[in-house]
């Protein structure tokens, strides 16, 4: 076909004469018509089903229209219900892939559903993408190889690997905590923008994959993500050291009350449906069986029989007169006094308690075996180590005192 130019388009959109070419041929050619869509979106609806099914003329159309996103959405949508039920061919997979992200770009700040749409899709293809390359580059330094981000397959495609390397990026950054490592090394956030703010975030990549660095320095204003990341750490910069410190006392607190969920998932999953009638077990019961196992019988304990909520009220109530001092107290020794018995009451082998639901590694039913295994997975979830962790660290320690045991002898026979 002879190639056409502007002087062309503008002729088919004033409805003029063409000379030496073909009208059926030029309204056929999915890059003319984009042509002539670019020029005028209301020609859109001239164009074919055939034509508005071919990714020459849609990515060409979306990359004119990036700020009109109802029409961006209307091109793209018919473009998807006409290819839907033809059959895949080879590049099919790169051109949807680019399509979903150059539309994620253009919804950005459209319809939250729409744009949920493309951010699901396109974040779900990045994540098989990555796994593969993360695989690929750990086979390849295995075996001396080296598998960089240019030798991901589309390569080619300027979009999918602007994209890619976004991405790819805040990934990185992510698992690193690279804020942290910035406040490390600048005393202050001019003295980060003055070094330039892509220069240590470079130099952390280049750890991972120097082509990566590489296209990162080379594309810095292409990468919306990475500069959206670096935008909030510079606008919070001097509150990090307050959110540090509030994160490590979250921490700590979450890490002081693992009896207390220990204790309360045990009683759920006990009281849900019953399983505990069911199976014969109390929660107290199996909570203080299991805790010997993994070696926290006390904090367990502690945790079960602590009145502490009685004692605040208690508390609350001297304080605003309600009762006298002398009268707390005595309530607080009836509570101490109470919570006393009611402990012994499960030590003692033969209480009613552990007559009725008491467990041993010797009277285990078959039937209770699945709950005592999530009664397991529960304890091992909180505190971080599992029973088969305790039994080695238990067995290691008695290897250690048999061995002082045969030294000590030894040095006895030898005096």
């Amino acid at each position: 076909m002879k190639k056409y130019n502007k002087e062309t388009v503008h002729k088919y959109l004033m409805g003029l004469d063409i000379e030496g070419f073909d009208i059926d041929e030029l309204e056929s050619n999915p890059e003319f018509m984009a042509d002539v869509v670019c020029y005028d979106k209301n020609s859109y609806s001239l164009c074919s089903d055939e034509v508005k099914s071919s990714y020459v003329f849609v990515r060409k159309v979306l990359g004119k229209y990036k700020d009109d996103a109802d029409f961006a959405y209307q091109v793209y949508s018919e473009y998807e219900n006409l290819v839907k039920d033809l059959d895949i061919e080879d590049g099919d997979e790169e051109k949807s892939f680019e399509l979903n992200i150059i539309m994620r770009n253009i919804t950005k700040n459209y319809d939250p559903e729409v744009k949920e749409k493309f951010v699901f899709i396109t974040d779900l293809l990045f994540a098989v993408e990555y796994a593969a390359y993360e695989s690929i580059k750990y086979q390849s330094d295995e075996v001396g190889g080296d598998y960089s981000f240019t030798d991901l397959q589309f390569s080619g495609n300027d979009t999918i690997m602007s994209f890619m390397a976004d991405k790819f990026a805040v990934e990185y950054l992510d698992s690193i905590n690279a804020e942290e490592l910035i406040h490390q090394t600048y005393s202050s956030r001019e003295e980060y923008l003055k070094d330039g703010k892509y220069t240590i975030i470079v130099s952390m990549l280049s750890h991972y994959d120097t082509s990566l660095a590489d296209y990162v320095s080379m594309h810095t204003n292409d990468l919306s993500e990475l500069n959206k990341a670096l935008k909030k750490l510079i606008d919070r910069w001097n509150t990090y050291e307050y959110r540090k410190d509030e994160l490590k006392k979250q921490q700590e607190e979450y890490k002081n009350l693992k009896y207390k969920r220990i204790v309360d998932r045990v009683y759920r999953l006990l009281d849900d449906e019953d399983l505990g009638l069911v199976y014969g077990i109390h929660p107290i019961n199996a909570a203080i069986y299991m805790a010997k196992k993994f070696g926290v019988e006390k904090e367990i304990k502690d945790e079960i029989f602590s009145f502490e909520m009685d004692f605040e009220v208690t508390h609350d109530l001297m304080d605003s007169g309600e009762i006298t001092i002398e009268e707390g107290e005595e309530i607080i020794r009836g509570i101490i006094e109470e919570n006393k018995e009611f402990e012994k009451s499960f030590d003692d082998e033969d209480s009613l308690y552990n007559e009725l639901y008491g467990i041993s590694d010797t009277n285990i039913r078959i039937d209770q075996i699945p709950v005592i295994k999530e009664l397991e997975r529960i304890f091992a979830e909180e505190l971080g180590y599992t029973l088969k962790e305790v039994k080695k660290a238990k067995a290691k320690q008695k290897m250690k005192s048999d061995k002082k045991v045969v030294q000590f002898r030894k040095r006895l026979e030898d005096e």
